[in-house]
């Protein structure tokens, strides 16, 4: 009777759960009895009842960022150990790699898609380099800080009063996430769309069932996910807070699911009943909070503890701690091999407690017969638009998708319109989902929630510098988004080097085929000289230069090929130049200076591609200009009270034609190493103005780092030249590394001044002149961060070291 007893309550602890095991277990009572009896002196009652029980098995598997990764590893042991896997669930992370191993992919295919590069640019928000669009692209600008500008409108309305109507009052949107989600949305119905429609959107039929947690804030609860779109469900259980914008499915706001139930065995228990549940934890039990980590931060803030303390009764837990950030998926291979090593310490006791096992042979048959239900994507040749677009607006969005009139749409057109249509800057979300049509013989119908971002924009930034080369930059834009979009900006920058204004309207015209005009007024300051460069040596007086322009720049653009990403443009300047300046040094507050005054007229035709990933310090991409440019040129010269053996006024005419090649491009060679080279060849026609300074201007200039816009350049600066450099960089980081250049300028003919302003060219080919710099960079949020020092051969000063938090770009002077 004692041992009776005793086994009863041996089995209400491994049978705690659910009154349906609890039956099973009495069922077999005689059979557990008469086992006691052949066992009782070993005292191993437990061991024996969990070596006999289990035949179905279910995986659950925790949030954890990148260290989730290492789930990949657990299920690699499983699989090499014939352990079966009949159910399988997961959060944020663990449901990633859950949703792959149900949609049919092995392990190591897993692998390989976590380690890619195009991974890496999804949990970037980078866009795959050969469907971006140069289309939109505004010219660069020292923008570190834009915030848009909403209507928020209000109702006056107090109840028994009379009906007011509304006000509207101005608002900052802030932006809700770090990250971009545009290229993580597109990537998962690309990546999941496939199997889910093969399932009929019930994760039950995927390879193996399946479910995610997703976090619903609005009701603060956790919501299990097993019908629908798995690429929605998956983007909606990995939604961390303002990392990646949240989602909408069926009205409800979801978030990572983590942030409620990061391990849902209890789920996977009242779902599926599996005899067996293999849990793989990465996390520790309590958040692990970090002063200098933000992501920790807002986990502590938001999330609820989680029971990761499932009972030995209902499984076994697969736990270690792993030392990595949430964002380090660039570890992705050596996270993965721990997980691996760690889920071998458990092999011995998960089988001990299963009489079953499934051969790789199964494990294949079960995979080929799924991926045989499995067809490419398509969709049907019209997307279906919801969101809070007018007609107009929506047409806009379709007409960027669907550039023909195609039977369906495939994938790769709509990844190429998906993201002509995103980098516009006019849409807020736009997220990408499917409609399984009644007709199983027609293809999935695109829908695309989407909603606009505000139209008012404000922008700030400028540099920082321990030089002269402190810079404020403000702006305010307004975009309009229609059938045909245009957009108008006014901007202004303030520096003792570069003072310049502008007033910016883009029209794009037409949509099929891409084109867009564009004008442009703008006034602007160029000032060689004001103020020290330098760190440690005060400046002496150099020759004083100033050129102020002014003037309107017109353009007519198209892509010459949307695969390539390069852009034709035919555009035209008219402009007024005043330079002032000094032939030497030697002059007192009460001399005048010498003035010339330009007025130009130019027409050009350009071909370029810009697919750098920075545009100061790039590491990868690249960039491509062409440029065919007649320069028609009025001067007007007036002597100053230094200037003695020039005429005292003049008039003349030139007319040149300037044609300029340009390339600049990054080679990743490894995941610490870069080498970029640089290479240009100017050739134009003999510009002879009045005097030295005024034809040292009109010359163009190598510039192959940033510093070299903020000089004069007198010794890389020639009618016709070559200039080449090679770019090493050494990452330490993504966004932290050392940046390095040396470049060599080989002119055809030098300028060389004979004094008093007077001058004279070399003969062909005289010798060259190197540039150097070294840069430790961190691309920082709002903007690079640089410690650098930058080498003249050929300057008055060789070394100018600096140390600059913002953007050293300036207006583009009217001649170029």
């Amino acid at each position: 009777m004692l041992i009776s007893a005793n086994l009863l309550i041996k089995m209400r602890i491994v049978h705690t759960f659910y009154e349906r095991r609890v039956v099973k277990s009495i069922f077999f009572l005689p059979l557990f009895t008469m086992l006691l009896i052949c066992y009782t002196a070993s005292g191993s009652v437990t061991d024996t009842l969990l070596v006999q029980r289990g035949s179905t098995v279910g995986v659950v598997l925790s949030g954890g960022g990148a260290k989730g990764i290492s789930h990949i590893g657990v299920l690699k042991a499983l699989e090499e150990n014939n352990i079966p896997i009949d159910y399988i669930c997961g959060t944020s992370m663990g449901a990633i790699v859950g949703a792959l191993y149900a949609s049919g992919h092995t392990p190591d295919q897993m692998l390989e898609i976590l380690k890619s590069d195009e991974f890496m640019n999804w949990t970037e928000g980078v866009p795959e380099k050969r469907y971006a669009s140069y289309f939109y692209s505004n010219p660069p600008s020292p923008e570190m800080i834009s915030l848009a500008l909403g209507i928020k409108e209000r109702n006056d309305f107090t109840p028994g009063a009379p009906y007011k109507s509304k006000r509207h009052k101005l608002k900052i949107d802030f932006p809700t996430n770090i990250i971009s989600p545009y290229p993580m949305n597109l990537a998962l119905i690309e990546e999941f769309a496939p199997y889910s429609i093969a399932a009929s959107d019930n994760f039950d039929s995927l390879m193996i069932p399946f479910f995610c947690i997703a976090a619903d804030i609005v009701n603060k609860e956790p919501v299990t996910m097993s019908r629908g779109n798995l690429g929605a469900a998956v983007r909606a259980s990995m939604t961390y807070p303002f990392v990646f914008k949240p989602i909408v499915i069926d009205s409800v706001l979801y978030f990572d699911g983590g942030l409620y139930d990061n391990f849902p065995w209890r789920v996977m228990v009242e779902r599926f009943n599996p005899d067996l549940v293999i849990g793989a934890k990465c996390v520790g039990d309590e958040v692990e909070l970090d002063a200098d980590d933000i992501y920790s931060q807002v986990s502590g803030m938001f999330t609820v503890p989680t029971d990761y303390d499932m009972p030995q009764e209902v499984g076994i837990v697969i736990g270690r701690r792993y030392p990595y950030g949430l964002m380090e998926f660039d570890k992705a291979e050596e996270i993965a091999k721990l997980g691996y090593e760690n889920a071998q310490l458990y092999i011995t006791q998960i089988k001990e407690r299963l009489r079953r096992e499934c051969s790789s042979s199964e494990r294949d048959s079960l995979r080929k017969s799924f991926r045989q239900r499995v067809k490419p994507l398509r969709f049907a040749p019209v997307p279906e638009i919801s969101g809070n677009l007018s007609p107009q607006q929506k047409n806009f969005v379709i007409q960027s998708i669907v550039q023909k009139e195609p039977d369906t749409l495939s994938l790769e057109q709509l990844k190429r319109g998906y993201y002509q249509a995103a980098s516009s800057g006019l849409l807020n979300t736009f997220f990408p989902s499917y409609r399984i049509p009644a007709d199983s013989t027609s293809p999935a119908v695109l829908q695309l929630h989407t909603t606009r971002t505000s139209p008012w924009r404000i922008m700030a930034g400028g540099n920082l510098s321990t030089s002269s080369l402190n810079q404020f930059y403000a702006g305010v834009s307004y975009s309009h988004l229609s059938g045909r979009p245009w957009m108008i900006k006014g901007s202004f920058n303030l520096g003792k080097f570069y003072k310049g204004g502008e007033l910016f309207w883009r029209h794009n015209i037409s949509l099929q085929p891409l084109a867009y005009c564009s004008m442009q007024l703008f006034a602007q300051q160029f000032d060689y000289y004001n103020g020290n460069q330098r760190l440690f040596r005060s400046d002496r007086l150099p020759p004083n230069v100033q050129s102020f322009e002014y003037g309107l720049r017109s353009s007519f653009a198209t892509p010459l090929e949307s695969r390539s990403n390069f852009m034709f443009k035919v555009s035209g300047v008219a402009a007024r130049i005043r330079e002032t300046y000094y032939q030497s040094d030697n002059y007192t507050s009460f001399d005048n200076p010498d003035i010339t005054t330009l007025t130009l007229l130019s027409p050009a035709a350009t071909i370029e591609r810009d697919t750098r990933d920075y545009p100061l310090y790039a590491t990868s991409g690249g960039k491509e200009k062409f440029v065919v440019r007649y320069n028609f040129v009025h001067e007007q010269f007036r002597a100053g009270t230094r200037t003695y053996n020039l005429e005292s006024r003049s008039s003349n005419s030139h007319n040149s034609l300037l044609v300029r090649a340009f390339s600049e491009r990054y080679f990743k060679l490894g995941q610490h190493f870069s080498l970029g080279y640089i290479a240009e060849i100017t050739a134009s026609g003999k510009n002879s103005m009045s005097n030295y300074i005024s034809t040292l201007l009109q010359m163009p200039a190598f510039r192959p780092v940033a510093h070299n816009n903020t000089l004069m350049m007198e010794g890389y600066r020639a009618n016709s030249f070559i200039g080449i450099g090679i770019s090493p960089v050494i990452l330490f980081t993504k966004t932290l590394f050392l940046h390095t250049n040396i470049s060599y300028f080989q002119p055809y003919k030098a300028l060389y001044d004979t004094g008093n302003g007077e001058y004279t060219f070399s003969g062909a080919f005289p010798k060259g002149a190197i540039i150097a710099n070294a840069a430790l960079v961190w691309q920082s949020p709002i903007g690079p961060v640089s410690f650098s020092a930058t080498y003249y051969q050929r300057g008055e000063y060789r070394w100018y070291p600096q140390v600059n938090i913002g953007f050293l770009i300036f207006g583009e002077h009217a001649m170029e």
